[in-house]
């Protein structure tokens, strides 16, 4: 029993990772749209949710179950991770680019909503980062499952559920009245600070 447990002590840790993960993301995350709707104004939270919900699916479309193979290919060719990685961030990376930029341009057609985050060049430059971040962090969420090192995915997850929440709160004690895109990009910027230290521990 105890040299089975010894063997799979990896596993064990992962899964703990992953259900640390998703407790503090969800916390934070409740605590994140709590503060939002008692701070900012009801149409501010609106479009920020629907931007968030955009990039969601986006991610969700653009990955192309990428993140699922690298799960079966890492374990089994630890010798091609460099070029299996960097290929997979390549093309989900140009992917949702190309994607979210017809989607919003699109659905902006539609929705309101959607039309807010191509009203001008600069905020849909915004909404594509956030799009292709998003789903970088996934995609570096599956791998570090792959590779076994749950400790590092809980990390990435709690950089980015920790510093999204206290730039919510910053802003909104600064800048209640803020327009979604700015309070929108507090998302986008979490995602960018956990990618940010996770590569420099790669590095």
């Amino acid at each position: 029993m105890l040299k089975w447990v010894k063997n799979n002590i990896k596993l064990f840790g992962n899964a703990g990772a992953m259900m640390g993960s998703t407790l503090i993301t969800s916390g934070t995350g409740f605590v994140y749209w709590w503060f939002a709707t008692r701070t900012y104004l009801p149409e501010t939270v609106g479009l920020t949710s629907a931007g968030v919900a955009a990039i969601m699916l986006l991610t969700t479309l653009c990955l192309m179950g990428l993140g699922t193979w690298l799960i079966s290919e890492l374990p089994k060719n630890p010798q091609q991770a460099p070029r299996l990685v960097s290929t997979a961030f390549l093309v989900s990376s140009i992917v949702t680019a190309v994607v979210s930029t017809l989607f919003i341009l699109m659905g902006g057609l539609i929705s309101d909503d959607l039309a807010h985050f191509s009203a001008s060049p600069l905020i849909l430059i915004l909404f594509l980062i956030g799009a292709v971040l998003n789903t970088a962090f996934i995609l570096a969420d599956e791998i570090l499952i792959a590779i076994l090192k749950g400790h590092l995915q809980f990390m990435n997850n709690a950089i980015f559920a920790i510093s999204k929440l206290i730039m919510l709160v910053l802003l909104g004690l600064l800048f209640p009245e803020a327009p979604a895109i700015v309070v929108f990009t507090t998302w986008t910027l979490g995602n960018g600070l956990s990618l940010l230290v996770l590569l420099g521990l790669a590095i």
